[in-house]
């Protein structure tokens, strides 16, 4: 192939100029609260609409900024479950911000005594006799090799017949 230029029959005055993709130099916190907002006047556009159920918005930070999102959360709700631990703002009365922990991973479990209480257990109420299917599989012999005798014929002759060191053997 030689070094000459191949002309394609296009003029660079022929290609579209394409405008540049604009950049959104907005933070997530930013475009987070613009789209709060646009809903808001959504919503408020709207009074035919029937008002949304109040919504909540999820943050699951690291064990270590408890503190952090206490402050950050200021006037908030403490809720403690058998398996979470939640910090809660509201903002009545349309949506709440819930910060979750693991209960376990930010609470400190203390033995405080002991109680003595009644569970209750399951009695045997006896046996039946029932009658299962006594099964065995027979799957095809896909992976043994050409004639190699069946299993029965081993069992016929046992000890009779030996198979080669490195033949096929049977598990």
């Amino acid at each position: 192939m030689s070094d000459e230029l191949v002309s394609t029959g296009i003029r660079d005055r022929d290609i579209p100029v394409i405008d540049a993709i604009p950049v959104d130099d907005r933070t997530e916190h930013q475009k987070f609260a613009d789209g709060l907002r646009e809903l808001a006047r959504f919503v408020e556009s709207h009074p035919e609409m029937a008002v949304p159920c109040e919504q909540t918005f999820y943050i699951f930070p690291k064990k270590e900024e408890v503190g952090k999102y206490a402050r950050i959360l200021g006037r908030s709700k403490k809720r403690v479950s058998d398996t979470y631990f939640d910090l809660v703002r509201e903002f009545p009365p349309a949506a709440k911000i819930q910060v979750t922990w693991g209960r376990d991973e930010v609470c400190e479990r203390v033995v405080v005594g002991t109680v003595t209480v009644e569970e209750p257990v399951m009695v045997q109420q006896g046996t039946k006799t029932v009658t299962r299917e006594k099964v065995e599989w027979k799957c095809p012999k896909v992976l043994e090799p050409p004639g190699l005798p069946s299993a029965a014929d081993l069992d016929a002759v046992e000890g009779e017949k030996a198979i080669a060191a490195g033949d096929w053997e049977r598990p």
